[in-house]
């Protein structure tokens, strides 16, 4: 399992350290979903767009602004994590899949997603102390 920590810790330290510039809202939603499993607020590897994780986001992309200067959508940035491995979205059976530029507000990324479920193997390392804060340090997103 630590050999999985460590391809983990090192992708999302490239996308910490990536020029594109949606990489800062990409760790900021992962270090907001560490920061709900670190609260008790997250405990199964199924990801809700919930307002409490919105407001979360919203939180720690502030605090983290300097590194990109931009505010993104936390919707946009929820259906952009699928392109990972680790990340796949649920869409809601009776509606036509959105393309993210379409689906720009929580309300909306509701309407055709329960939401992402993590992979198997990567949702229990979040949930190892010692891992997510190496996780949480490679992301370099300051509370």
């Amino acid at each position: 399992m630590c050999g999985r920590a460590d391809f983990y810790i090192d992708e999302f330290r490239k996308l910490a350290q990536s020029t594109d510039p949606e990489s800062s809202a990409k760790a900021a939603l992962l270090f907001s979903i560490t920061e709900l499993i670190t609260t008790g607020n997250l405990t199964k590897g199924y990801v809700e767009p919930t307002e409490l994780l919105e407001q979360t986001f919203k939180k720690v992309q502030v605090n983290d602004c300097k590194r990109s200067g931009v505010l993104h959508s936390f919707a946009k940035t929820f259906l952009l994590m699928n392109e990972y491995p680790y990340w796949q979205l649920k869409p809601k059976p009776a509606r036509r899949t959105q393309h993210p530029e379409f689906i720009d507000d929580l309300n909306t990324l509701r309407q055709y997603y329960y939401g992402a479920e993590l992979s198997p193997e990567f949702f229990p390392l979040l949930q190892m102390p010692a891992i997510r804060k190496k996780i949480r340090d490679a992301l370099k997103v300051k509370r």
